[in-house]
């Protein structure tokens, strides 16, 4: 879980606009919600996988 709560604002901030152009409203939003938003942060270890062979 991400802890740092500046990092997790700047997350959500990405993310909604990507789907929203209105600052304004997104700020807002951040406001009010930011208490109750959590970030997962996922560490891969190890990635295998098979090779495809598309013909």
């Amino acid at each position: 879980m991400l802890e740092d709560r500046e990092e997790t604002i700047n997350i959500v901030r990405k993310l909604a606009e990507q789907f929203d152009f209105d600052k304004s409203y997104i700020d807002d939003e951040i406001k009010k919600l930011a208490k109750f938003v959590t970030v997962l942060e996922l560490t891969l270890e190890h990635i295998c996988g098979k090779t495809v062979n598309e013909s």
